[in-house]
């Protein structure tokens, strides 16, 4: 949806309104034109639909902050054009949660091109992580239970501390192999936002929760 000129006058005074409110002073019309990265975000957000409000909100806060003169990576802008309206919502849910991994076909793929533009990256430490724990709760359960046996003299109780070693440690392989399994689908990596992807989402306003991300 192309940005005419109504809307970017929209644009302008809402930067304009929040410049004031928090920064207590507002641009004028003429130095505002005059900012160096206004035609960047012209291009950019032009093709941004504002009723997409994560992705639009992200775009105004941008220009918020190009109006008051800070200082903005070019590099950014030129990541945010590539962001469609579904990436930037798995964006948030990563900025939410530290880190994800792929949970269907299609957010593998929003995942992978994110990637691609350089504003997130792969992880293997928390499936690793996850593997470690398992093993080490199964060998500390092995080691407990031998020496639970190297003290105990009556068989029967031995017998059933032994019958209780073999089943922990069966359920211990099935539960990471059922792990692994269930990781194989879409991908043993998680994702977290690289550095890029850090500095876009604190453009990202903190009022606005998953649930209000789509069209209104």
């Amino acid at each position: 949806m192309m940005i005419n000129a109504v809307s970017l006058f929209r644009a302008h005074s809402r930067a304009n309104e929040k410049i004031k409110e928090k920064h207590g002073y507002s641009v004028d019309s003429s130095n505002f034109e005059q900012l160096e990265l206004f035609d960047q975000w012209i291009w950019g957000a032009q093709e941004v639909d504002p009723h997409e409000k994560l992705l639009a909100n992200i775009w105004q806060e941008l220009l918020v902050e190009i109006a008051a003169g800070r200082k903005i990576n070019k590099i950014l802008l030129e990541k945010l054009k590539k962001v469609s309206p579904g990436e930037a919502e798995v964006l948030l849910e990563i900025h939410q949660n530290d880190s994800i991994r792929a949970k269907s076909k299609e957010q593998k793929f929003l995942l992978s091109s994110l990637m691609t533009n350089g504003v997130i990256e792969k992880t293997f430490f928390y499936f690793w992580q996850r593997c470690a724990l398992i093993l080490g709760i199964t060998f500390i359960s092995i080691l407990t239970i031998f020496f639970w046996l190297s003290y105990i003299k009556i068989p029967q109780l031995k017998e059933s501390i032994y019958l209780l070693f073999v089943a922990a440690f069966v359920v211990s392989i099935l539960l990471l192999a059922s792990y692994i399994t269930r990781y194989a689908k879409y991908g043993y990596a998680s994702f977290r936002l690289s550095w890029l992807g850090t500095e876009l989402m604190k453009f990202a306003p903190s009022s606005l929760s998953k649930k209000d991300v789509g069209k209104s």
